[in-house]
């Protein structure tokens, strides 16, 4: 047992305490180490899990790459994309989600996501909600000399829609 201060009223207080006895304040209880040491490994799950989760949506998406579909790709703008996720999200899973998608949309914006693969956005319903088109690693130099208002076609793979806006992967340019 050891004394402490406390905050509010400047007394010393038994660190096994409840509560001040002068001032009746709640006394802060301090984490041990072995409480420490469990939010640390807590921590390392959640990455580790995250990490693992992230290597496995890439080399899936590459065992899976568009260049080699097992159906016919099927063809739809990126405004039609947009729309048909708008409407009725579950049907658009059923008509687009893990399908070969080739895409013919206008570019909005060439960006980086968080785990820093290249991301081409393609116009959709509204300037907000666009078709986030997420690029191969050796897609990234055709990427580099894109403009926004400039058309393309990509081949992907659906992948279901994240925030009101559509998502598609491992996609090539054709």
């Amino acid at each position: 047992m050891a004394l402490i201060i406390c905050k509010e009223c400047k007394q010393q207080v038994s660190s096994t305490a409840e509560k001040c006895p002068s001032c009746g304040a709640k006394v802060p209880k301090k984490l041990s180490v072995v409480h420490w040491i469990g939010i640390g490994f807590l921590g390392l799950a959640f990455w580790a899990i995250f990490a693992a989760d992230n290597k496995s949506s890439t080399s899936s998406s590459a065992a899976s790459a568009p260049s080699t579909p097992t159906q016919p790709a099927l063809s739809v703008s990126s405004t039609e994309l947009a729309r048909a996720y708008e409407q009725n999200e579950a049907a658009a899973d059923a008509l687009y989600k893990n399908k070969v998608i080739q895409v013919t949309g206008v570019v909005t914006d060439i960006t980086k996501d968080f785990t820093d693969n290249t991301v081409v956005m393609l116009r959709g319903v509204n300037e907000f909600l666009g078709v986030h088109a997420e690029l191969e690693e050796s897609e990234e130099q055709k990427a580099i000399s894109l403009s926004k208002g400039e058309s393309v076609v990509v081949l992907c793979r659906g992948g279901g829609e994240v925030i009101s806006s559509p998502m598609l992967r491992g996609c090539r340019f054709q």
